[in-house]
């Protein structure tokens, strides 16, 4: 592993890797159990959340190639600060989103475009943290706990929030998590990226294209 310094310094980094899969996952995990109350609130039905969470899966599969390919034109660092933010904004969207098309669009649209390069970061940075085969396997296996983990903690806590306070809150939890995580990640050593390396738009135009047949099937 690359020297960091003391040795909060030199667990800052995977912890704050950990944390990214592990809101992301709770972002999935805590839909389900809010559905209920939401379902009543929007006046709309289990199906339309459902097809919300679809989306996002599919907004984050289908861009996660241009993703990675824009994080290693223009840093890996600053393309995933750019995340956070959008994954913020779109948390707040859906905290204060007043019928189900907006929920949808700051869910599928903002968070689901934000997670594809929050999801393919942490493994890209893990792989450079750890020179040796077995610390990197090792790496790799916490930022999968960390998944688990979220979905569980979001199926749990996200019906508690959501019948004793508000599915709203449920949301609100995770913006806590995300100035954490950029407090964490920051520090961590990325590899320098040729200035001259060319952005992929035929990849780009290809994903933008097969979203867009997905959706029309």
């Amino acid at each position: 592993m690359h020297q960091q310094g003391t040795l909060g310094n030199k667990w800052a980094s995977p912890i704050g890797l950990c944390l990214t899969l592990f809101m992301l996952s709770y972002t999935i995990g805590v839909v389900q159990p809010i559905m209920p109350p939401m379902v009543r609130e929007f006046n709309s039905s289990v199906g339309y959340v459902q097809s919300a969470l679809v989306l996002m899966s599919l907004v984050t599969a289908s861009f996660t190639p241009t993703a990675e390919n824009l994080s290693r034109r223009l840093g890996r660092k600053l393309t995933f600060g750019m995340a956070l933010i959008l994954f913020a904004l779109g948390l707040g969207l859906i905290i204060i989103s007043p019928d189900i098309g907006t929920f949808t669009f700051g869910l599928a649209g903002m968070t689901g475009l934000a997670s594809a390069v929050l999801v393919s970061t942490p493994v890209a940075l893990i792989d450079h943290l750890y020179a040796d085969e077995v610390s990197r396997k090792y790496g790799l296996v916490a930022l999968a706990i960390a998944g688990v983990m979220g979905s569980l903690v979001g199926s749990i806590l996200g019906g508690l929030l959501a019948f004793e306070l508000s599915w709203r809150w449920a949301f609100a939890f995770e913006l806590l998590l995300i100035p954490a995580i950029w407090l964490l990640v920051r520090q961590t050593p990325v590899p320098m990226t040729p200035p001259t390396l060319p952005l992929d738009w035929v990849g780009g135009l290809l994903s933008l294209a097969g979203f867009g047949f997905t959706l029309a099937a």
